[in-house]
């Protein structure tokens, strides 16, 4: 139930939030003697943040393209009809 919950509450997360629990899971994974119960936990945790990461990086990709073709395609409308006119 808590996998649950946490995963709902990364949902809701911004990038930025997701990213620096990614990094702070990172660095406890370099820095701290843990068992490896713990080390396997951060881990996994570690890789589904990842995750996460990447699929609101690909939105964003597909975002950015969608907009630059749109703006492409409205600049090349207005100068087909600056030429027309």
């Amino acid at each position: 139930m808590t996998e649950v919950t946490q995963e709902n509450q990364d949902k809701e997360s911004s990038f930025e939030e997701i990213f620096t629990k990614l990094r702070e899971s990172v660095e406890a994974l370099e820095s701290t003697e843990l068992s490896l119960e713990d080390a396997m936990h951060l881990y996994e945790e570690g890789m589904k943040l990842a995750t996460r990461c990447t699929k609101i990086l690909n939105m964003a990709e597909l975002r950015i393209t969608k907009l630059d073709r749109d703006y492409s395609q409205d600049l090349m409308d207005n100068s087909e009809e600056e030429v027309q006119n």
